[in-house]
């Protein structure tokens, strides 16, 4: 499920947000024609402040993101503990809180909380937003569940903070001649949100590639169009034993995920070549799993950023599909791979597939399905000798 099925991101907005990916601009323009239309952007103050509370222990992020609410024209108050938050909401009325999710005695969940249940509260109406580390986490849900309008990622995103301010500002504050402006902030927030949902720094990604958008989207597309083929190549080297092909494609991996942004899924690329190199493939595939659900994240949010819907996402594919609930015993599943083999020596490859299609038909092991899978799809791309070698390992394990 891709993460515009999810509803992380309005389909009006990334549909806008690709067709204006600043066309026509290189190198440190993107960037520069970014911050020349964030100053030309403020907010009317004819109807009244648009008021901003941030509740941070940590000053120079607080600050970062007063310096951005101000640019817009807003009014802005730091609170540097939830108590001293608390105090704030229970005397003056804001129209959007920021909040970090770790604080000192109480956090972020706590004091959205409060906001809505604390009869002293001003702002009970208020939109709320929670700041959270740089790398989407299963914990995210419960902050999204008790009530939070967003999530804003560390490190703090100027465009994430006007996208916050202009979706919740009255409409009345909007200039007239800036509607064509603010629609451009909100698709360029929604986008940021989607790469940052995925695990995904625009800005590093930008940095990698000498601020050149156009360059950047190159090494997305290569980055893609290497998981569609490397996905398939390491799980064949790892099941099969073939360290240095594992090791050279997993470096490989490290510095195209380095280029996109993509720096935790670099980290990790980067520990399987220490595996590796340490002649630890048993680990490695125990992390496999942890290694292609952080990859297919990565993989999913690009793709969608692209406006691409034809990637294919392979990690639950075996796993997911039905069996026809029967198991075989370990002797059985012997015997079965030992008379693959034997057609393996004859050439006979069209009878092999047939029977391993039958096999992981079974109800097995979710490993073995795995590895039965691997097998059956390296003697489809004629790569007889990595599916035998993965038969023997199979063998070996029983």
């Amino acid at each position: 499920m891709s993460l515009l099925d999810k509803g992380l991101i309005d389909k009006g907005l990334l549909d806008r947000a690709i067709r204006n990916r600043f066309p026509g601009l290189g190198k440190q323009e993107v960037v520069e024609e970014e911050k020349k239309d964030m100053k030309d952007f403020r907010l009317y103050d004819r109807e009244g402040k648009f008021y901003v509370l941030v509740v941070n222990p940590d000053m120079e992020e607080a600050e970062e993101i007063k310096q951005y609410a101000e640019d817009c024209g807003c009014v802005v108050t730091i609170a540097p503990s939830a108590i001293e938050g608390l105090v704030k909401i229970s005397h003056d009325m804001y129209d959007l809180i920021i909040v970090a999710g770790v604080m000192p005695r109480m956090d972020g969940m706590q004091f959205y909380r409060n906001i809505k249940a604390s009869k002293e509260s001003k702002c009970r109406d208020s939109k709320a937003y929670v700041i959270l580390g740089d790398r989407a986490t299963d914990k995210d849900e419960a902050y999204k569940e008790t009530g939070f309008n967003g999530i804003i990622r560390r490190p703090i995103d100027r465009m994430i903070i006007m996208g916050a301010i202009v979706e919740n500002a009255n409409p009345k504050m909007i200039p007239d001649d800036d509607a064509e402006l603010v629609e451009d902030i909100k698709a360029q927030a929604a986008i940021t949100r989607v790469l940052q949902e995925c695990n995904v720094s625009l800005s590093e990604g930008l940095a990698r590639n000498s601020g050149d958008l156009n360059e950047y989207k190159n090494s997305v597309e290569g980055f893609i169009k290497a998981y569609e083929s490397m996905s398939y190549d390491l799980l064949d080297y790892l099941y099969a034993g073939r360290t240095v092909e594992y090791m050279n494609g997993a470096r490989e991996m490290r510095e195209r995920s380095r280029d996109v942004g993509a720096s935790y899924l670099s980290d990790c690329f980067d520990d399987h070549v220490n595996m590796a190199k340490e002649d630890s493939l048993e680990i490695a595939e125990i992390n496999w799993k942890n290694l292609m659900m952080e990859w297919e994240r990565v993989v999913s949010g690009l793709a969608l950023w692209l406006g691409k819907s034809d990637v294919f996402l392979q990690a639950d594919s075996v796993i997911n599909s039905k069996t026809n609930g029967i198991r075989l015993s370990n002797d059985d599943i012997k015997d079965r791979l030992e008379e693959l083999q034997r057609y393996h020596e004859q050439e006979e490859y069209n009878i092999i597939i047939k029977k391993l299609h039958i096999m992981i038909d079974y109800e097995l092991d979710i490993d073995l399905r795995l590895k039965l899978d691997r097998v059956c799809k390296s003697y489809e791309r004629g790569r007889y000798d990595t599916a035998y070698l993965i038969i023997e390992s199979i063998k070996e394990d029983l």
